[in-house]
């Protein structure tokens, strides 16, 4: 009976690999509902059952490892769409306040120097404008998959849509938070007090848009694993 049981969690730990705390927590899961169902199946059926028969029958109620791995994958996916559409709208809300701080506490064109302060001012204000409608677009489109990407082809098809676009205006923040920099970077040796809030603005805003980086990358991924299970 062991080894019936141990090769199911086995397989789907397997089918969720592509996520290790996931997997370790769905396993976990599992066999906590299976061994309660098979206490539940064992008693009502008597003493005199076989073991290995009243796990079969419980396994063969819970269903197929590939089928629940599937399930719990696709509740991940949201949660995790979730969390990365909350944390692009921080990240976006502290890179406006790093822009308007700059604005208070220094002259953006004396920041850096004439006609370069100019030309980084313009890139900033612009890729931060480029990866607002970036993004809301994604986050539309990824929306509108939810309803429907399960398994709706159409609804995948406008998922990674999303996520494409989420690349996209992280790349356009980048291109903001860089520009920032240059306008901000040569202020820190000439007047230090004066800079120190846009400074600290600044270096928030380059750790939330890493954490954006690796969160969708992360998302990218573990959506195509998820497709690549549902298939």
């Amino acid at each position: 009976m062991a080894d019936a049981l141990e090769a199911y969690l086995d397989a789907l730990g397997e089918a969720l690999r592509f996520d290790p705390p996931l997997a370790a927590r769905v396993v976990d899961e599992v066999a906590d509902h299976l061994d309660c169902a098979l206490a539940a199946d064992t008693q009502a059926a008597g003493s005199d059952d076989d073991a290995e028969a009243a796990l079969a029958r419980v396994i063969a109620r819970f269903g197929a490892p590939q089928r629940i791995a599937g399930q719990f994958a696709l509740l991940a996916l949201e949660t995790n769409a979730d969390r990365l559409w909350c944390l692009a709208a921080l990240t976006a809300a502290v890179s406006f306040a790093a822009m308007r701080l700059r604005e208070l506490h220094l002259d953006p064109v004396e920041a850096a120097g004439d006609g370069l302060a100019i030309a980084a001012l313009a890139l900033d204000r612009g890729a931060f404008i480029a990866a607002l409608v970036l993004g809301l677009w994604g986050w539309r489109l990824a929306r509108d998959a939810r309803r429907s990407w399960r398994p709706d082809p159409r609804g995948w098809r406008r998922l990674f849509a999303g996520l494409r676009l989420s690349a996209l205006a992280l790349a356009a923040l980048m291109l903001s938070v860089a520009a920032d920099t240059a306008l901000t970077l040569p202020r820190l040796i000439e007047a230090a007090e004066a800079v120190f809030w846009p400074a600290a603005a600044l270096t928030v805003e380059i750790a939330l848009v890493l954490a954006l980086a690796i969160a969708v990358s992360r998302s990218r991924e573990q959506a195509a694993a998820v497709r690549r299970l549902l298939a």
